[in-house]
């Protein structure tokens, strides 16, 4: 069995109007098609595999960029004992620390980035990782 199809050149879309325009979008500029199920199953079973094909390539290409990035981001690069030791100390203030939220008061270092820490909340996060603990700001070793 035939069916009569017009195909919109304006909004790429199928119409089954018998009228010369596009249900979806108005617009004349149709051609008309004619499909039987047999070649309509034909058309479809071979886009489907082409976008199998695809598909696969694209999950492959996620799984390797998923990958990259967790090796890359789970690794942790500790400060040196130099340059937590060029962390320049600051004024004691009534801000809470944003690592132990406690004030401020005594022995507070600021980062580069100007976030402001307890020197011994400061201290063990930069043993492991040589970020700010609060924007990620990275440590560079002073040439």
């Amino acid at each position: 069995m035939e069916q009569i199809f017009l195909w919109c050149y304006q909004c790429n879309q199928f119409s089954t109007n018998t009228d010369m325009i596009c249900r979806h979008c108005s617009s004349n500029a149709v051609e008309q098609r004619q499909y039987n199920n047999q070649t309509s199953l034909q058309y479809f079973d071979a886009n489907l595999n082409l976008l199998s094909e695809r598909l696969a390539v694209l999950v492959h290409a996620l799984q390797e960029l998923t990958n990259r990035m967790s090796v890359t981001s789970n690794k942790k690069v500790p400060a040196t004992d130099d340059m937590i030791s060029q962390i320049p100390w600051a004024v004691p203030s009534l801000h809470d620390c944003p690592i132990c939220f406690e004030p401020q008061l005594s022995q507070v270092r600021e980062m580069p980035c100007g976030h402001t820490y307890h020197n011994k909340c400061l201290v063990p996060w930069l043993k492991v990782q040589r970020t700010c603990p609060n924007c990620r700001f990275e440590l560079i070793e002073s040439q």
